[in-house]
């Protein structure tokens, strides 16, 4: 097993920890706070970084959201009924504009949480010959 397959094995336990305690149903902001608390807990360490809303000829376009950053991954949180594909749009282009090799969206706000993963495409990968 990889680095990255152990560290995204223990985002997940901790991902399903706090789906567990919590299900369905509460506001984004709940789940980010519950799954902060589940890695220090769990001795998972992060970063994160809040984006601002765009403004595009003095109107805001977007809403603010949190990014997590564990390695090499970059992680995104959602509570919503179901993933659609603008979303997953979204999530692609932020991830396009990091250096992080993957990207992991999870959702909370549905019955079964749901996770979604995205490769990097902007990483050039140099192989040898």
């Amino acid at each position: 097993m990889t680095d990255t397959e152990k560290l995204i094995e223990k985002i997940t336990t901790c991902a399903t920890r706090v789906h567990e305690e919590l299900g369905p149903g509460f506001p984004e902001r709940i789940y980010q706070e519950a799954l902060v608390k589940e890695f220090q807990r769990s001795k998972v360490e992060f970063k994160t970084k809040e984006t601002k809303v765009k403004m595009l000829d003095g109107v805001p376009h977007g809403a603010p959201r949190t990014e997590y950053y564990l390695g090499n991954i970059m992680l995104e949180l959602k509570a919503l009924p179901r993933l659609e594909v603008p979303h997953m749009v979204l999530f692609s282009n932020a991830l396009y504009k990091t250096e992080q090799e993957l990207g992991l969206m999870i959702n909370f706000g549905t019955q079964q949480m749901q996770i979604r993963t995205r490769q990097n495409t902007s990483i050039s990968v140099d192989e040898e010959v």
